[in-house]
């Protein structure tokens, strides 16, 4: 269609009913007055004729409506109809002087606010020839009457299109225009929930008598549930809140303060504390408000877990550098030892000073590699020939008289996208824990297991008999320096999770079934993308 024009649904549902409606009325004055003037030329059968053309195309159009048929198809079919029926009632009624040549003019019109600008030119041209052709096949006045008659009615023709053409121009360009708003709108409006659902505060919109209009999803965790959908009122779902919006409203309270909600979406549903404002809205006579809620609790634990990874930032640059001064007088006091000890001297005082220097080294060079970032090339392992390893070398640190303080399982064929001196590593510090803090030994030996994750992942168990690790804290025994023993250095743990994260894994800390805790790390399966085959059976040690 010319200019992008698309006649609407409604549109076209009107223009069939006001043609049926039209043609109704001119039947009904024709058998009224049918016998005078300006209705003698036509006989019944005429308007019948008309009535009938219309009626046929107007039901077709509907139904082809119905069955989704094309707007601009549809009205044209509807513009050919009004030809077809304004046609015949002109040339029985007389082509050149007749009462009802106005028809053509409304024709011409209806077919521009139809099919858009420039049809009404067509129209205008095919109405003029088709009363030229009329009044040549069924006569009618003087040749030169007909032709002042034909002349006149061309020129209002051409008036009646060019009218009508800059009309729907305009209503094109002011459709278009809505449209491109429109679109404007539907843009900023998506783009307003997607700003306000991803704001760190909550925001509320509530009427005067509490009623909520709109609640973003940080709003709604700390709302009760609504207790139905066309029950959402500030008063049930935040009473507290309801009170001091109430109070600010009658002028009694302040705009800005505090209080103690529930976080409906926690599972503990921990109390915190938000902070609020009141922001009138809207005109005069229908009055919003909008709620801003902040949550400071949630602020006060972002600002410590700032404070915390800045502490630990400092504290890591101090003790590589005490590490490092540490380092060469150490090597000295080692070295002096052992010459002491090739000179006779006592035994007993140069064991202590080499066994007390080596355990200092240990604890420098573990704090180093603490400190380091952890380097490897990760590639595919069979898991189960890592576990057996690492049980043999395990079984050293319980001493002779109890090898076999941990079992392992794992299924043949199993792999693991992992570096091996990083799972090397994480499987030996894990299992020195379980050994000198879980109990585990030959009467109660601890298991180290492997099993397929899903499709993606591998997941890798130590579990033992101790006492296990109270939930609160599971995750501070990752921190640096934390530790529960005297002659532990608290970066064990810390550095497995290093290693684990470096690898693309994960590390958790859970409770074993009977007693005693599980450490399970999830590792990627696979290095790249590829098919998975089902694991094969269990094997153990």
């Amino acid at each position: 269609m010319p200019n992008g024009w698309t006649p609407s649904l409604a549109n076209l549902r009107r223009s069939v009913l006001y043609r049926t409606a039209l043609v109704l009325l001119l039947a009904a004055v024709t058998v009224r007055w049918g016998q005078l003037a300006p209705f003698e030329p036509l006989a019944l059968r005429d308007l019948a004729a008309a009535l009938w053309i219309e009626v046929v195309v107007g039901l077709w159009v509907l139904y082809r409506l119905r069955a989704g048929g094309h707007p601009v198809r549809l009205a044209g079919a509807l513009v050919v109809g009004d030809f077809l029926a304004a046609t015949h009632l002109v040339w029985f009624s007389g082509p050149i002087d007749g009462p009802l040549v106005f028809l053509y003019p409304l024709v011409v019109v209806s077919s521009s606010f139809l099919l858009g600008p420039g049809v009404s030119f067509y129209a205008a041209a095919a109405a003029f020839l088709l009363q030229g052709l009329g009044y040549l096949l069924l006569g009618g006045p003087e040749p030169d009457v007909a032709i002042r008659a034909l002349a006149l009615q061309g020129l209002l023709l051409v008036a009646l299109a060019a009218l009508s053409d800059g009309l729907t121009t305009r209503l094109l360009r002011h459709q278009q225009q809505a449209h491109r708003r429109a679109q404007d709108v539907h843009t900023l409006t998506a783009l307003t929930e997607q700003v306000l659902d991803r704001v760190d505060n909550g925001l509320l919109v509530v009427e005067d008598q509490g009623a909520i209009r709109f609640a973003n999803p940080q709003a709604d965790r700390f709302l009760a549930p609504a207790p139905a959908p066309e029950l959402e009122q500030l008063d049930s779902r935040s009473p507290r809140l309801f009170r001091a919006f109430r109070q600010w409203r009658r002028g009694l309270g302040p705009e800005t303060g505090e209080l103690q909600a529930e976080s409906y979406g926690e599972p503990h549903q921990e109390p915190h504390v938000l902070a609020f404002r009141f922001t009138p809205l809207g005109f005069p006579g229908h009055q919003t408000t909008l709620i801003s809620l902040y949550d400071l609790t949630e602020a006060r634990r972002r600002q410590h877990a700032q404070e915390l990874t800045e502490r630990l930032a400092a504290l890591g640059r101090l003790s590589a550098n005490l590490a490092h001064e540490i380092r060469n007088p150490l090597s000295s006091i080692q070295h002096a030892g052992q010459l002491l000890d090739e000179q006779g001297a006592d035994g007993r005082l140069t064991g202590i000073i080499q066994r007390e220097t080596r355990r200092l080294d240990e604890w420098v060079e573990t704090l180093l590699r603490h400190l380091r970032p952890p380097n490897g090339q990760a590639r595919e392992l069979e898991v189960g020939p890592m576990l057996e390893g690492a049980v043999r070398l395990l079984a050293s640190e319980s001493g002779p008289e109890n090898p076999g303080c941990f079992h392992w399982e794992a299924p043949d064929g199993l792999t693991a996208c992992v570096d091996e001196g990083h799972l090397q590593q994480i499987l030996w510090n894990l299992g020195v824990n379980a050994v000198r803090h879980g109990g585990a030994s030959a009467d109660t030996p601890g298991r180290i297991r492997a099993r397929a994750a899903g499709a993606e992942r591998v997941r890798l168990e130590v579990l033992d008999h101790g006492p296990g690790i109270s939930e609160r804290l599971r995750e501070t025994v990752f921190e640096p320096f934390y530790t529960t023993s005297p002659e532990g250095t608290g970066l064990g743990l810390g550095l497995i999770r290093e290693l684990v994260e470096a690898n693309h894994g994960t590390i958790a800390i859970g409770d074993r079934p009977g007693g005693g805790a599980c450490v399970a790390v999830e590792l990627p399966r696979h290095c790249s993308k590829g098919e998975t085959g089902e694991s094969g059976p269990a094997h153990s040690g």
